[in-house]
């Protein structure tokens, strides 16, 4: 049987001889009443306490595993993205290193071509030395033919055939 307050001020006991003061066992009946009223109120308040604490407690308890999760998620993402941006640094790297060697070939096949080129113009330069040696050479014969044709008619027959042979 559970004992409440009214049950404590509303017990009555029997009279006895020689009993207790009724007056006293009354005031004490209403005492101990109003403090087992007060404890079992406290009682209440403790549980309901008690109660709200653990709802507390709980969406604690999941929030810190939320937040755990979400910091395990962050460090994840953040590795992902390390690694990504490690192979896209190695992508450019790679590109730049490739670009850098078609440039240089291209600059090479440049340099190749224009050695080419300065060698013609050297073989060049040398024909047309060589040939304007020669014109000056022919040039320098004539004259002193033409000199030694002033001394006899024979000359400007052999001056043609010199240079009809000289074109030839």
């Amino acid at each position: 049987m559970k004992l409440t307050p009214l049950d404590i001020r509303n017990h009555k006991t029997r009279k006895a001889y020689r009993g207790y003061a009724c007056k006293e066992v009354d005031l004490f009946l209403d005492f101990v009443a109003s403090e087992f009223e007060r404890l079992t109120g406290e009682l209440h308040e403790l549980r309901d306490n008690y109660r709200h604490m653990e709802r507390e407690h709980e969406a604690l308890k999941q929030k810190e595993r939320d937040l755990s999760q979400t910091l395990l998620y962050a460090k994840n993402l953040q590795e992902e993205l390390r690694r990504n941006a490690e192979k896209e640094a190695e992508l450019i790297v790679s590109q730049a290193e490739l670009k850098a060697d078609r440039i240089v070939e291209q600059a090479n096949q440049r340099l190749s071509a224009l050695l080419d080129e300065i060698h013609d113009l050297k073989a060049q330069h040398r024909r047309l030395h060589d040939d304007l040696r020669g014109t000056c050479e022919s040039f320098l014969r004539v004259l002193s033919l033409s000199a030694k044709e002033q001394q006899g008619e024979d000359g400007v027959e052999r001056k043609v055939a010199f240079l009809s042979a000289y074109h030839d």
